[in-house]
């Protein structure tokens, strides 16, 4: 077993010559910072079992997909085992370590492994991984999209009726553009969905999405590709403290269209 803190850094090198690809995981993990003492602890009880889960991330790290893949089939294609990845399992939390580290904006801060499901959906998707594709979805009505193909068939209809659509992650990774479905350049966020509703019985062609008093991974993907085509955010939610925090959140991310 290895304990001594000098120990631990030779066989971090040691990992180094064997295993190029993760080389900028083990030197942060030679200084010994506080968010990697789970991962010393594993090293401690069995560097065989470690270099094992070495293995498999290096692996993983050598076949990152190119373009969006669900999380379960990705484990599959690595590991063999369609759960190996999941968050809960000690590969999978390694697996976001590694990759936190390389998300980092800078080499001097820490790894800061996520917290809510919402921040791990959004880690892996920087690596064209899903954890979810269907139940994390977008709610919109009156907006046009197209995929690499052109004009989406879905899209304009819903949007020729008016018509509600809660569009999942599945398929909203397919679409490369999205505008709204009239000649104003404005889509409407709208947090509450009575609202909303009220809104769309009044102006039947107005461009919205419903957040439902959050932005999931589905409705920021949207909005990203409706500020790609320079069309202004309006966001209407209520006067609270997460109201104002949420009408921020949109300000920051999208400082030129809202």
């Amino acid at each position: 077993s290895i304990h001594a803190h000098q120990d631990m850094k030779n066989f971090f090198e040691y990992l180094e010559g064997e295993y190029a690809l993760l080389i900028g995981w083990f030197q942060y993990l030679k200084r010994g910072t506080g968010d990697s003492q789970w991962i010393y602890q594993l090293v401690s009880e069995s560097p065989s079992i470690f270099e094992d889960y070495v293995l498999h991330l290096s692996e993983a790290v050598r076949l990152l997909p190119d373009r969006p893949l669900r999380l379960s089939l990705f484990s599959q294609i690595v590991v063999g085992d369609s759960h190996a990845f999941d968050r809960h399992t000690t590969l999978g939390k390694l697996l976001l370590h590694v990759f936190a580290e390389e998300a980092r904006f800078h080499a001097i801060e820490p790894v800061k492994i996520p917290g809510s499901n919402e921040e791990v959906n959004r880690l892996l998707l920087k690596f064209n991984i899903l954890r979810d594709d269907i139940t994390n979805f977008a709610t919109v009505v009156n907006i046009y999209a197209e995929t690499i193909e052109g004009y989406h068939p879905m899209w304009e209809s819903a949007a020729h009726s008016h018509s509600v659509m809660n569009v999942p992650m599945r398929e909203l990774i397919n679409i490369v553009a999205a505008y709204p479905a009239n000649e104003n350049q404005t889509v409407w966020v709208v947090e509450n969905p009575v609202i909303f509703s009220n809104i769309l019985d009044e102006v039947p062609n107005v461009p919205m999405i419903c957040t439902q008093g959050k932005f999931n991974l589905a409705t920021l993907e949207l909005l990203d590709r409706l500020v790609e085509e320079e069309c202004t955010i309006r966001y209407c939610g209520d006067i609270t403290p997460d109201g104002i925090r949420r009408a921020e959140r949109l300000l920051m991310r999208y400082p030129e269209n809202s």
